[in-house]
Formats: structure tokens, C-alpha cells, sequence
């Protein structure tokens, strides 16, 4: 029988194969182990943030301060373990009138003011009736409803919710940022669903709790399409740098404007007249 081995180039060739797929391979592998652990990193501080508003509603007097290894919350009982990032980022507290923030020296673009579902401690100042169910937050009853959510004070951020009412809509709903003070009397920017506006997005200003005229409008039926259901639950994101205003529904920019008048504060909701609304999976990731 005629045995016949591969040839010197053949070799060659299947040599040069395998290298061209490494090259490709190693990287994708190296870039989805990277993500993985900005990732983790970023859920470790996200947990500790939330622990933290609890800690501090139970009644916690302690605040962690610069670069602080968590002794705080494990001390407390809060988290079971000095939680630290798997790149060996040093973690940076920022406490500032009971809001919190956490940031990473290597996943410096990775700082989360919240991200997932909402607990009972993730509430701050209240107006009206709230109650949070499965990680969802909904106001209770008629009437005026606002709260301010815990730990997402800021400037520059990306807020992205999902809200839908879970009855008639002859009220409305909005969120607000860059929002500062008790909520019966807050200051800010409110984004609101408006269809007593006759269906329209708004941005208003808030002052001392007293609304202003829209400072932005559109008609939800110019910049959505036709089968746009007020009703059903839609994803809303607010970007906001410095004076510049970004706003989406579901993906569509529906207002931009320009405005300096509030240039920190936090995150909150607002419901009114007959309207109950559910919000959901909030994200407040700052620039």
C-alpha cells in the first residue's frame, strides 16, 4: 500500500490556519472576560449601595468615606463579606446628605448610582402613598404621589426606568431628575407622560413643589407610531449633561432641549389624579 503523510507546506498551511483563529479567538475570549468582571465589579457596588440605604433607614449612623474596604456594612451585618473587585480596583465612597455613591479605579466608567429592582430601602422622601412589590415601586390611591429614590443623587447621568399605569390613564406619570429637597416641596426636572396635555411628553421645572409651564412638549403621535399604547410599559431615558437634555420612550428621541437651571440632584417619580402606576428596573449610571 502507497502510505502517503501531509506535506511540508500542507503542514505549513494548517499551522497558519490555526494561528489566523487564534488571533481571533484570544481576544473575543479576553474582551468577554473583561466585561465579565466590570460586570461583577459593577454588581458588588450596586448591592453595597442598596445595602447601604437599608442600613441607614434602620437606623445606621455611621458613613463610609473615601477609600473604605466595607467595614461598615459587614460590621453591620448588611454584607457577609469585604466585597472588593477582581481586578483589584480600590473602591471610593462618596456620602453626601445620605446619598451614596461607589466608584471603582479601574472601572472608572462603571459608576452606578442604582441598577435592578427596588426594596423598601431604596425609598427616600415620600409624598402620598408608595409600596414596593417584587421589585417594583407603586403608588397607592388617588391623588398626588411623589418619592425620591435613595442614593442616586448626581449631575451628569443616564436614567433609564420602565413604567406603565395599571389603570385608566386620566392622570399621568413622569420622572424626575436633578431633583433636590423633601418631595412635597422638591425642586427639579420632571419628564412626565401628560394625557390630560392632550397626549403630549413634557419637561417641566419644578419649584419649591410648584410646577412650571412645559419648558419642552411634543405630541406623543408626531414622534411615535400610530400604535404607540399609552398604557402598555415602556422603557423612558433621560440623558443629561451639563445643560443638554436627551430624552427617549422606547428607543425613539422624543425631546431635547437645553436648560441650566438645576445642575444636581436626585432620581424620583410622580403620579397624579386617577393614575396608578407601576415603575420598574430603574438604572442611574453617571457620566
Amino acid at each position: 500500500m502507497n502510505k502517503k503523510g501531509f506535506t511540508f507546506v500542507e503542514i505549513i498551511i494548517v499551522i497558519a490556519i490555526i494561528a489566523v483563529l487564534s488571533a481571533i479567538a484570544v481576544p473575543i475570549y479576553a474582551g468577554i472576560t473583561a466585561k465579565a468582571e466590570e460586570s461583577q465589579c459593577e454588581y458588588t457596588r450596586a448591592i453595597a449601595v442598596k445595602q447601604y440605604s437599608v442600613y441607614k433607614n434602620m437606623g445606621g449612623v455611621e458613613n463610609p468615606d473615601g477609600e473604605h474596604d466595607m467595614a461598615v456594612l459587614v460590621d453591620a451585618g448588611y454584607l457577609i463579606e469585604d466585597s472588593k473587585c477582581s481586578e483589584g480596583g480600590i473602591y471610593t465612597w462618596s456620602v453626601e446628605e445620605g446619598d451614596v455613591a461607589i466608584a471603582c479605579s479601574v472601572h472608572v466608567d462603571l459608576i452606578h448610582l442604582f441598577s435592578g429592582s427596588f426594596s423598601l430601602g431604596d425609598l427616600g422622601s415620600m409624598f402620598g402613598d408608595w409600596e414596593v412589590s417584587d421589585g417594583t415601586v407603586i403608588n397607592v390611591g388617588n391623588g398626588e404621589h411623589r418619592v425620591l429614590v435613595a442614593g442616586t443623587k448626581g449631575e451628569d447621568y443616564k436614567i433609564t426606568t420602565n413604567a406603565s399605569f395599571l389603570k385608566d390613564s386620566k392622570g399621568g406619570y413622569g420622572i424626575y431628575y436633578r431633583a433636590s429637597g423633601e418631595a412635597k416641596t422638591l425642586s427639579g426636572y420632571v419628564f412626565q407622560f401628560d394625557p390630560g396635555l392632550g397626549n403630549r411628553f413634557v419637561v417641566r421645572e419644578v419649584n419649591e413643589g410648584r410646577e412650571t409651564r412645559p419648558i419642552a412638549s411634543v405630541k406623543i403621535k408626531d414622534v411615535m407610531d400610530k400604535d404607540f399604547d399609552l398604557n402598555e410599559l415602556h422603557e423612558i431615558t433621560i440623558d443629561i449633561v451639563g445643560n443638554q437634555h436627551n430624552i427617549y420612550v422606547d428607543g425613539e428621541k422624543v425631546l431635547e432641549l437645553r436648560d441650566s437651571t438645576f445642575t444636581s440632584g436626585s432620581v424620583g417619580f410622580r403620579t397624579w389624579s386617577k393614575s396608578t402606576t407601576v415603575f420598574t428596573d430603574l438604572d442611574v449610571e453617571m457620566h
